[in-house]
């Protein structure tokens, strides 16, 4: 239901800097049904809000003061923005791979992951702006924040992009900042104690198998790093292990215990290939393929399990047992030793267990 005159006395008081669907068609002359229009298809830049049942829009006040000293419709762009903004992603995703946005090439991930809410934003709203992004934000429950959040950077990021290109008015990075993803649920946590990681070794009746789970929980490798590995990144001799370009595309050697150098060696006596994580045929696995058989491994197993669970239990288990944090931030690859506290799932019980044998 649009907005009217007669909705505007239940509204909480509006923040500073915005204005009621009723004041701003005051101040440029317009009927109220049509600057709701305007907000609806992002013509007029706007933060949508939900009263009960009704929609209605935060309208910044700056974005009313540049319409009125416009002659065009469109606001916060030049007349080159006035084609679909879709005819600029694929230069954008060059610029991506290419390190023509920050200066350095971004991951194949991120890329991959923004180009698809990206894509999927634009088939809905073909021109961004601050009105189109909160549209599609609403659309998405607020539990799936990685969701919500995977959105808004790519569509930040693509701004960025089109700024540079003159095809958005830089205006648009401040009118979202209100409009950036905030997490109301504690994140799922899913980790696996030792017991479990037994189970899963139990269960796993393929040397790949085996040399999945005990790689994942003996390493703390990223399932992408793990899916990317070679045969010529293992020095059986030196036991190390390279992962080359993880995340950031930084390079970083492990150390290999005893049972993950057999466990490798196990599984590369079945095949050969050139990667490391590969089918009986040869063929790399996939990060997506090596989530699901660990899954189905779980599910055979009892146990609830994740690629980044086996992560955060490699960080946990040695943790436990006195290894340095600062070893473990290094050897996952973490630029800041907070992130490596945030996957230690140290219970309580296993607190009271250790100070018992304390001196």
């Amino acid at each position: 239901m649009p907005y009217t005159e007669q909705t505007s006395a239940k509204l909480p008081q509006l923040p500073a800097g915005f204005l009621a669907v009723s004041e701003a068609a005051k101040s440029l002359n317009k009927s109220v049904d049509t600057v709701t229009r305007w907000c609806q298809t992002g013509k007029l830049p706007a933060i949508p809000r939900r009263y009960g049942l009704k929609v209605t829009y935060l309208v910044p006040s700056a974005s009313v003061q540049l319409m009125q000293r416009e002659d065009e419709a469109v606001p916060h762009t030049s007349a080159k923005s006035i084609e679909p903004h879709s005819s600029y992603v694929d230069t954008w995703i060059q610029a991506m791979e290419r390190g023509l946005m920050t200066g350095k090439p971004f991951s194949p991930l991120t890329v991959q992951d923004y180009e698809t809410f990206v894509r999927s934003f634009l088939r809905s709203q073909p021109v961004v702006s601050s009105g189109a992004l909160g549209a599609e934000l609403l659309k998405i429950p607020a539990v799936h924040y990685s969701k919500r959040f995977k959105l808004y950077k790519g569509v930040v990021c693509f701004s960025k992009f089109l700024i540079r290109e003159r095809a958005l008015d830089k205006v648009f990075l401040e009118e979202v900042k209100p409009l950036y993803p905030k997490r109301h649920l504690p994140p799922k946590r899913l980790g696996v104690d030792e017991t479990q990681l037994g189970q899963l070794m139990s269960a796993a009746k393929t040397p790949l198998l085996r040399m999945m789970v005990i790689v994942l929980a003996g390493t703390g490798l990223r399932v992408s790093e793990a899916a990317a590995l070679r045969r010529s990144d293992i020095d059986l001799g030196r036991r190390t292990l390279t992962v080359r370009l993880g995340k950031g595309n930084k390079t970083r050697r492990l150390g290999l215990v005893p049972v993950v150098m057999e466990a490798i060696t196990a599984h590369m006596e079945t095949v050969r290939s050139q990667w490391l994580f590969c089918d009986e045929a040869g063929e790399p696995i996939s990060r997506t393929s090596i989530y699901h058989r660990l899954r189905r491994l779980g599910k055979r197993a009892g146990v609830s399990v994740s690629p980044h669970a086996m992560r955060r239990a490699f960080v946990t288990l040695n943790a436990n047992k006195g290894r340095p944090l600062q070893m473990l931030q290094i050897a996952c690859g973490h630029s800041d030793i907070k992130t490596t506290l945030g996957y230690c799932l140290t219970t309580e019980q296993e607190v009271i267990e250790a100070m018992r044998g304390w001196d």
